[in-house]
Order: structure tokens, then sequence, then C-alpha cells
């Protein structure tokens, strides 16, 4: 039995104590008590569902940090391409890693200050 199915059993008990029937027409009290423990209820769903975002919130971005930094083999080198940190690329016959993010156009690997570390 969850929180609900008790607190519901328990309010109909009270009112059976009380000579109220369950089954006769709600009173106000009544009405006034399920509806206390539905916002009860909806309230402590409302905290789970935000702390649940909260939660998915925080992998998503250890996730795209992740998937952005790892190592991957991007090919043969080609000027015309962006590169994100750990792009791996084949550069004249050696392997270079980028070190960190480099644009199309801004530099081969084997230049000074390119950003792309050999690695073979």
């Amino acid at each position: 039995m969850d929180d609900f199915e008790l607190r519901m059993f328990t309010m109909r008990r009270n009112f059976e104590k009380d000579g109220i029937e369950w089954n006769s027409k709600a009173s106000i009290g009544m009405v006034m008590s399920a509806c206390n423990v539905l916002s009860d209820q909806l309230n402590a769903a409302k905290k789970r569902i935000a702390a649940l975002e909260k939660q998915a919130e925080a992998l998503k971005k250890s996730t795209d940090h992740h998937e952005r930094h790892a190592m991957r083999f991007a090919g043969d080198f080609n000027l015309d391409l962006n590169y994100n940190e750990g792009s791996v690329a084949l550069y004249k016959g050696v392997v270079f890693i980028a070190g960190r993010d480099i644009a199309a156009g801004r530099a081969d690997p084997p230049r000074q200050g390119s950003g792309w570390i050999r690695i073979v």
C-alpha cells in the first residue's frame, strides 16, 4: 500500500468512526481532506520530477562534454574542415591530434602553433 492509499484508508476509517458512510454524499470536509491528500502527492511528485530534470541536465552536459572532447579519427587532413579538440587526422603519412578546436582554413598540422600535436 503506497502513501496515498494509506492516507485515504485512514481518512475513510476516521469518517466511518464518526458515523459517516464513505459512500454517502461528500461533505466539504471530505472533499477538503481528499484535496489535501492529492495536493501533498502532487507536490511530492513535482519535487521528484524537478530532481530528475536536474539529474538529466547534468548527465546531458557531461555526455556533451565527453562527446565533444573524445578522441576520434577524422581521416585524411582537409584544410576546408573544422576539427574539434581530440580529432585525429592523417597528414602526409603522419598522425596528428587536435589539441584544441581548429577552424577550417586556419592551419595545417605541421605548422608551429597550429593546435595540432604530432603523435606518430
